[in-house]
């Protein structure tokens, strides 16, 4: 994986004669799809990837479909890694951390997708990049069983009051 990714990142080296971003995107594709690597580590490491290829890039992208059509297949393997990387075993801060990847590289992904006409692709993405945050968003709601009494009717009124609020605001944007 490592030895994938280096060689990805020696291909997008800026200013030299090597520079070949369709050769990178192949190494980035093995990357992701290299098993011998835990799910965290190929998902960071082809997220770092793909957010440098966006940054310096989008010159070459838009001129070459191919890239296009490549790139595209990253972002959508990406997206198919991260319900892994979110799974409920995971503390809290990187569980967060991984859905906002997740909405932001599905987001891209998205945009890529539409750059390249390919509107139901596009929407495939944004789904699949929804369903992840929300399936995980939601099961971070936990009960309040082992809070004391006074803390948790409190917590109670709260959550409550919150969803309310939630559904009066729901109700009036129809």
């Amino acid at each position: 994986f490592d030895c994938l990714i280096n060689s990805a990142e020696i291909y997008l080296e800026p200013a030299t004669s090597y520079r070949n971003l369709h050769i990178a995107l192949g190494f980035l594709s093995e990357a992701i799809n290299d098993n011998h690597r835990d799910i965290r580590s190929r998902a960071q490491g082809s997220i770092r990837l793909l957010q440098a290829i966006e940054k310096d890039y989008l010159d070459l992208i838009a001129a070459s479909p191919s890239i296009l059509s490549q790139l595209l297949e990253s972002y959508s393997s990406v997206v198919s890694l991260l319900p892994r990387i979110a799974y409920f075993g995971v503390d809290l801060p990187s569980r967060l951390q991984s859905l906002s990847k997740a909405q932001s590289i599905a987001l891209v992904g998205a945009s890529f997708a539409i750059a390249q006409h390919n509107l139901k692709r596009a929407l495939e993405i944004l789904e699949q990049g929804r369903a992840i945050f929300w399936t995980h968003i939601l099961r971070l709601r936990s009960d309040f069983d082992d809070i004391p009494e006074a803390i948790r009717r409190r917590l109670v009124t709260l959550t409550r009051l919150l969803e309310r609020s939630s559904s009066i605001s729901r109700d009036s944007e129809e």
